[in-house]
């Protein structure tokens, strides 16, 4: 390893300690023996189950780093405390107001699933009903659809996933 101060947190790409590091999952070490770590740590870290003669490490399982002082939100956040969620549910009212351009092309469409297609150009039937199919694959053509004639189409979005980065 390169040169390190005593108690720099540095993230690794690798699930296990280099010689002379420790994971920052919250263990306790002894006091006795890392007298210099546990002058710069103190007790900040420790928990419910730290011994007396031990002092615990941060646990960043599930979590990430968070700078000391006051965010321009007004938010406060100070040395050694753990907030936020692992997870937490989206809804409509926790989500900010925010838009989406949706877009299509005006090529004719060849396919009724939407899986790696696109939006393409279905002429109604004299009945006033769509013809299938409603996609196409194709990367030419691209128009952006109106905001009006997406809101009177019913959702054909089921569910969408948020993928979070995993640290070791």
């Amino acid at each position: 390893m390169s040169d390190y101060f005593l108690g720099e947190i540095r993230i690794f790409s690798f699930s296990f300690a280099p010689v002379d590091w420790a994971l920052c999952n919250g263990a306790s070490l002894p006091q006795a023996q890392n007298q210099a770590l546990f002058s710069l740590l103190g007790t900040r870290y420790n928990n419910s189950q730290t011994k007396t003669g031990y002092f615990g490490l941060p646990n960043f399982i599930g979590r990430t780093p968070v700078g000391v002082g006051t965010a321009a939100s007004g938010t406060v956040y100070n040395d050694g405390v753990a907030g936020g969620a692992q997870n937490v549910t989206l809804t409509t009212s926790t989500m900010p107001p925010h838009t989406h351009n949706m877009v299509g092309t005006t090529n004719n469409a060849t396919k009724s699933n939407p899986t790696n297609n696109m939006l393409a150009d279905s002429r109604p039937t004299t009945a006033g009903v769509t013809d299938e199919p409603t996609y196409v694959t194709v990367t030419n053509n691209l128009v952006q659809l109106s905001p009006p004639a997406l809101l009177s189409t019913p959702p054909q979005i089921r569910a969408i996933t948020i993928c979070n980065p995993v640290w070791c």
